[in-house]
């Protein structure tokens, strides 16, 4: 025990580090001992400390979100640039358990406004919105930050990524979809909807009617600039325009047909490479 509060006292950062990452174990075991340690290590500003200390906060936010609360001050004060990422998790997970309030979380992201703040935070709403206490407080924060001007492609990417995993998708609400569009915006350079386009093909065979909505503002957004070869995957696209088709056909409604029609000719508008061949072999099918 002397050792360790030696080594943690020591101005040498790097030797530090092992006993960050078995921390969460000795305040476990030794949940005084293991405070003190961790304060005696974080008593001296050090930015290449933070990044270790997540693991410790992460096994401890539940319970003791009154000790490790001071820490993630004091992260908001001297290190959001480098580890603002930690803060965000680590406060959003806290908002999940009923610690601070989602108004207090987003009041000062929108305060600090620190890209990967916000990363981390889209992390974990992404994380858990496939859990049922959780899911309608995800929606909601992940509608909050596609609603934020400040939005990067970064974050827009790593919301798509919902979309994509299959025990997600149910969960995903027809106006979340529709804000998720309402949130891309020219200029995008790398922006990726491989996770959104599959939901499209996924869903439109249970909602084509409602695919055919979500894909009429979609083909709006991408008609005032942003490249149409963003739109990838086209296989999915093509699944989804094809059932929007074929349910219009079925209905028989005149109105409901010239609109599957013109959808299908504005996506050709937008020359996306290799969408006239696909279309046509579906036609084929």
């Amino acid at each position: 025990m002397l050792l360790l509060s030696y080594i943690a006292r020591d101005p040498i950062i790097y030797v530090k580090i092992p006993i960050l990452d078995n921390l969460p174990f000795l305040i476990y075991k030794q949940p005084k001992f293991g405070w003190q340690i961790l304060s005696d290590i974080l008593k001296q500003y050090h930015t290449d400390l933070w990044k270790y200390t997540e693991n410790c906060f992460y096994y401890q936010y539940r319970d003791s979100f009154q000790r490790i609360s001071p820490y993630l001050n004091r992260l908001l004060q001297e290190d959001m640039e480098e580890n603002g990422d930690i803060w965000g998790r680590i406060t959003t997970l806290a908002s999940l358990a009923g610690h601070i309030s989602q108004q207090e979380l987003f009041a000062t992201l929108v305060r600090i406004n620190s890209n990967v703040a916000w990363k981390g935070t889209t992390e974990v709403f992404v994380a858990n919105l496939d859990l049922q206490e959780h899911t309608t407080v995800c929606i909601f924060g992940l509608s909050a930050i596609l609603k934020n001007e400040c939005l990067s492609e970064e974050i827009l990417k790593l919301i798509d990524g919902c979309f994509e995993e299959e025990r997600k998708r149910d969960y995903i609400s027809p106006e979340f979809a529709f804000t998720f569009i309402n949130a891309i915006k020219p200029p995008l350079k790398n922006a990726e909807f491989v996770g959104f386009l599959n939901w499209l093909g996924y869903k439109s065979r249970m909602k084509p009617l409602l695919i055919l909505e979500l894909m009429e503002a979609l083909i709006e957004k991408f008609e005032t600039g942003i490249d149409g070869n963003l739109l990838w995957p086209t296989q999915p696209l093509i699944i989804a325009l094809n059932e929007v088709l074929r349910e219009a056909d079925e209905t028989d409604e005149p109105e409901l047909i010239q609109r599957a029609i013109n959808l299908q000719d504005r996506f050709l508008k937008l020359d996306i490479q290799g969408m006239e061949d696909l279309l046509r072999k579906a036609e084929r099918e």
